[in-house]
C-alpha cells in the first residue's frame, strides 16, 4: 500500500510512511534478534527483513526530499539487507542494493545538512549575543544582573532558615 501511495496518492505517502515506521518499531525491526523473537521460522524473519529494508529504502530518500528528518535512525539498526551487495546475481537483489546505498546515501546527506544548519544557528546566535553586548561594558552588564541571589547579597556566613 505504501509503495502504491507513492506513485498514486503522493499526499498520504506522508502519513502512511510514518504510520509504517511506528509500526516497525514498535515491533522493533531494527534488531535483529528482536525480528527472530517475533518470527516462529526463518522464511517469516527473512520476509520482515525484506519488509523492514523495503520500508528504509523508501523512506531515507522520501525524508530528504521533502527536508524531513528521517525517524530510521542507522545507528540502532544491527543489520544489513540478505542482498546489499549491488554485484548480486538477481536482477531484483540488485535493484535492493542500489537502492539500499541510495538510501544511506541520502541520510549521510540528511545528517551532513543537519550538522550544518545547526551550526549556522550556533553562529548566528553567537554573533547576535556578541554584537548586542560587545557595546555595553562588564559594569553596566553587572548592573543589570537582578540581585535576589542569596549569595550576592552576603549571606555566606548566616544560617540558612527553612
Amino acid at each position: 500500500m505504501l509503495v502504491a501511495s507513492t506513485f498514486w496518492k503522493p499526499a498520504d505517502t506522508d502519513w502512511l510512511l510514518g504510520a509504517a515506521v511506528s509500526c516497525a518499531q514498535s515491533l522493533r525491526l531494527n534488531s535483529l534478534a528482536c525480528l527472530k523473537i517475533v518470527c516462529q521460522t526463518s522464511e517469516d524473519v527473512e520476509l520482515l527483513n525484506h519488509a523492514f529494508w523495503l520500508l528504509y529504502i523508501i523512506e531515507k530518500p522520501f525524508r530528504l526530499r521533502n527536508g524531513q528528518a528521517s525517524a530510521l535512525n542507522d545507528a540502532y539498526i544491527d543489520h544489513e539487507p540478505i542482498s546489499s551487495d549491488i554485484r548480486a546475481r538477481k536482477p531484483p537483489m540488485q535493484t535492493i542494493g542500489v537502492r539500499y546505498r541510495l538510501a544511506q546515501y541520502c541520510a549521510r546527506i540528511a545528517d551532513e545538512f543537519d550538522i550544518q544548519k545547526a551550526q549556522s544557528r550556533s553562529t548566528v546566535f553567537t554573533l547576535e549575543n556578541t554584537s548586542t553586548h560587545h557595546d555595553m561594558g562588564l559594569e553596566s552588564r553587572l548592573t543589570q544582573q537582578p540581585k535576589y541571589h542569596a549569595l550576592s547579597r552576603g549571606h555566606l556566613n548566616k544560617p540558612a532558615v527553612l
